[in-house]
């Protein structure tokens, strides 16, 4: 069984960003659970793929503080070839984030915000 981690099958800059081909591996270690039957992407595997890409991208400021405007509208299985892009914003200390499946249809979108290590929330 795989573990967690998508399929990367092209990394390209795009105009704000970077956008990832990504194939959703059909035996990633939460199907069996989330959910038996009918087997769907967890949100929170959406968010670690969505800043786990965004890490060695972008100089992020060390510290998660907050997930905003997060929607899932479009359900993801295993097997499915998906988009992601991925932009930064310095000035809000912010990654925001939008899979899509293979016609162009949000998935799921957000923004994943960080403040520095001195910075109390």
């Amino acid at each position: 069984m795989a573990e967690l981690h998508p399929d990367i099958l092209a990394t390209r800059p795009n105009a704000d960003g970077v956008r990832f081909d990504l194939r959703v591996p059909a035996d990633l270690a939460c199907f069996p659970d989330h959910f038996p039957g009918l087997p769907l992407l967890p949100g929170v595997v959406q968010l670690d793929w969505a800043l786990a890409l965004a890490r060695p991208r972008f100089p992020l400021p060390p510290r998660f503080t907050h997930v905003v405007d997060l929607k899932f509208v479009r359900p993801v299985g295993p097997g499915a070839q998906i988009e992601l892009d991925l932009s930064f914003d310095g000035a809000r200390g912010e990654v925001r984030f939008c899979f899509r499946d293979r016609d162009g249809r949000e998935c799921s979108s957000g923004r994943i915000g960080f403040a520095p290590d001195s910075a109390h929330v």
